[in-house]
């Protein structure tokens, strides 16, 4: 009977950690195009090239015009406080927003274009770790602590269960 719940304890755990560790993967780069659009295809290509080795993890396209993600889009530019681009692509990377291709000026780097500010940005999130944009979302956040939640209140109750064992 008692090696049934230290099994049963076990799978919830393991079921538990699971949910944890799919709620760590979220996207390094939200990124909005349009098709056609060759500024936004010139950003695919830098954005492969940049995040190289995971990037169908790292990184998240929609549709510009789609209106299924346009919410999205408005909640992610209040998140960041900006208005709403009209202009593609638009890149939410860690702490950060790019409008325009990899040649546009960057205004907020102070220097440079674009290609080089977005370089200087995921390097340094992929080095010292980053934010996903999703993440800052205010009803994600929740989602996201319900898993860690889910594995400390079977953590608990496993102990107990223990004890009274």
């Amino acid at each position: 009977m008692t090696r049934r719940y230290i099994s049963i304890t076990f799978v919830l755990l393991v079921f538990a950690g699971t949910f944890v560790a799919a709620a760590d993967a979220d996207p390094l780069v939200v990124m909005f195009y349009e098709e056609g659009c060759l500024a936004c295809e010139d950003m695919m290509d830098l954005l492969q090239i940049l995040v190289v080795d995971d990037f169908d993890a790292l990184v998240v396209r929609y549709e510009y015009e789609d209106p299924e993600f346009g919410q999205l889009l408005s909640q992610l530019s209040e998140v960041y406080n900006i208005d709403v681009p009209n202009a593609t692509p638009i890149l939410f990377v860690n702490d950060r927003v790019f409008i325009g291709g990899p040649s546009s000026p960057d205004p907020a780097y102070g220097y440079g274009s674009v290609e080089s500010a977005l370089s200087d940005t995921i390097s340094r999130s992929l080095r010292s770790g980053y934010e996903s944009p999703i993440a800052r979302l205010p009803q994600v956040q929740l989602r996201r602590d319900l898993p860690r939640l889910a594995l400390l209140l079977a953590a608990f109750l496993a102990l107990a269960w223990l004890q009274l064992h």
